[in-house]
């Protein structure tokens, strides 16, 4: 399968920032970090009538971003038969269609505990020992997916690797890299700065933030690897 095209990840992030996936401002991460940018995957599936973006181009989008996550599962070492398994929540619906889209079997972790019937924290069927390619919405520090690889470790299946559709460039992937972890990414916040600006959607204002928000992690020893290229 080919690499996504320039053109179509230009209208990719075009279409995110459209749809409010991605939003510039002042944002409160999950490490407490205060942000300039936030990325929100998960109403992605869904219609929002309340936007300007006519319901047709939000289902067109969608379907770009499956394609995208599906491009980049072939790059990833050792793929095979390897099975995909979409982290809980934010990539559980979108990671079943993209292993729809490429052919592969699917597993999907559960949140939460329930007092009856049968509960397995994994579902779905695999053999002891196979591996999976685990996809979710971004990674900033990858603290959430080291938890995740030993959870899958518990159950008896190797992690072949991660696939994102955004790097925030904030160390994460190092981060997987020592631990043993491949990742790729439809996109990095590189990607995302210069396409926007390009497209006159964001100027100076946000690219200062931006840039001081990484020079700051810097300071504080991050690995940050955010290259505005404009």
């Amino acid at each position: 399968m080919a690499v996504l095209s320039p053109d179509k990840k230009e209208k990719l992030v075009l279409g995110l920032y459209e749809r409010e996936i991605i939003k510039f401002g002042e944002f409160t991460l999950k490490s407490g970090r205060k942000s300039p940018i936030y990325y929100n995957q998960r109403p992605l599936l869904s219609v929002d009538h309340n936007l300007g973006m006519v319901p047709s181009r939000q289902r067109e989008l969608a379907s770009l971003a499956v394609e995208g996550y599906a491009d980049k599962v072939s790059t990833l070492e050792r793929i095979g038969d390897t099975q995909l398994y979409g982290i809980p929540q934010a990539a559980t619906a979108i990671g079943a269609l993209v292993a729809r889209e490429v052919g592969a079997s699917y597993l999907w972790g559960r949140v939460g505990k329930k007092d009856y019937g049968k509960h397995e924290a994994i579902e779905g069927n695999f053999l002891p020992d196979s591996s999976v390619v685990q996809i979710d919405d971004v990674v900033t520090n990858a603290d959430s997916k080291i938890d995740s690889a030993a959870n899958l470790a518990e159950a008896g299946l190797e992690t072949a690797g991660f696939l994102v559709m955004l790097d925030r460039q904030e160390g994460g992937k190092g981060v997987l890299a020592r631990a043993g972890h491949n990742m790729d990414s439809v996109l990095t916040m590189s990607d995302v700065a210069l396409i926007l600006n390009t497209n006159g959607i964001i100027g100076e204002q946000e690219l200062d933030a931006l840039g001081g928000y990484h020079q700051g992690l810097r300071a504080e020893g991050a690995e940050s690897t955010y290259l505005y290229a404009g």
